[in-house]
C-alpha cells in the first residue's frame, strides 16, 4: 500500500509531522503483543473443530501440540515456536508459527510459518542468527536449507542436496548439526484436546 502526500502552502510544519506520527502509528499497531504462545495458537485453531460433531473429541485426542523455544532471530531471547501435528508428515515435520520474544517478556507473532521437523533444526548465534533446517526429499536424500529471519519474513539464504544415509560426509554433517537433537530433544509436545480442557496439562519431552 502507497501514499502519495503532497505539501500545499497551506500546510504548516506541525499538520506534517502530526500526519508522520499517525503514519507510523499504524505500523506499529501491527505488532500485536501476547502473553503465551501456546495459548494464542491453540485458540487460533480452535476455531476449526466443530463442538457439535460427535468425531471432534476423537480427534483432538490424536493430535498434538508440540512448542520449541529457542533464540530464533539471535536477540538474546529465547522464542517460542508452535505447531501441531494434524497436517505433518512424520519424516517431514510441518509448518510453525513462531513468537518472538520481546525484553518485557511478551510476544508477537511473526509474520510468516517456518517448516521444519523438531529432530531436524539447528540454530546458530554467531554473527547473523541462522537455522538450518533439513527437508526430507526421499528415502535416501534431502535438501539442507539455511534460512534467517529479516524483517517480517523468513529469507532462504542456500540450499543444497545431501546423502546423509549413503554418503559419510553428509553423514557426518547431518550429525553434526542435529545428532544432539536426538540425544536430548528440545520440542515438548501434548495432547490438544488435554490442552483446551487445562492448561497445565502435562507436556512430554520430544517428538
Amino acid at each position: 500500500m502507497g501514499f502519495e502526500f503532497r505539501v500545499g502552502r497551506g500546510m504548516t510544519a506541525t499538520v506534517l509531522v502530526l500526519f508522520i506520527c499517525v503514519v507510523a502509528g499504524l505500523g506499529e499497531q501491527q505488532r500485536v503483543e501476547v502473553d503465551d504462545p501456546v495459548q494464542d495458537y491453540a485458540r487460533r485453531i480452535n476455531q476449526y473443530y466443530k463442538p457439535d460433531d460427535p468425531s471432534t473429541a476423537e480427534l483432538l485426542q490424536t493430535v498434538h501440540l508440540v512448542r520449541f523455544r529457542a533464540d530464533f532471530n539471535g536477540d538474546g531471547q529465547e522464542d517460542t515456536a508452535v505447531s501441531d501435528t494434524a497436517g505433518w508428515m512424520k519424516n517431514e515435520g510441518g509448518d510453525w508459527r513462531l513468537y518472538l520474544r520481546y525484553d518485557n517478556g511478551r510476544y508477537t507473532l511473526f509474520k510468516q510459518e517456518l517448516h521444519f521437523h523438531p529432530l531436524a533444526i539447528h540454530l546458530e548465534q554467531k554473527g547473523q542468527a541462522r537455522i538450518t533446517c533439513y527437508h526430507r526429499i526421499d528415502m535416501e536424500s534431502g535438501a539442507l536449507v539455511v534460512y534467517t529471519l529479516s524483517g517480517s519474513e523468513v529469507t532462504e539464504l542456500n540450499r543444497k542436496v545431501m546423502k546423509p544415509e549413503g554418503n559419510p560426509e553428509d553423514e557426518r554433517e547431518y550429525q553434526r548439526l542435529f545428532g544432539q537433537l536426538y540425544r536430548n530433544p528440545a520440542s515438548e509436545f501434548c495432547v490438544l484436546g488435554d490442552y483446551l480442557e487445562d492448561k497445565n496439562c502435562h507436556w512430554e519431552k520430544g517428538y
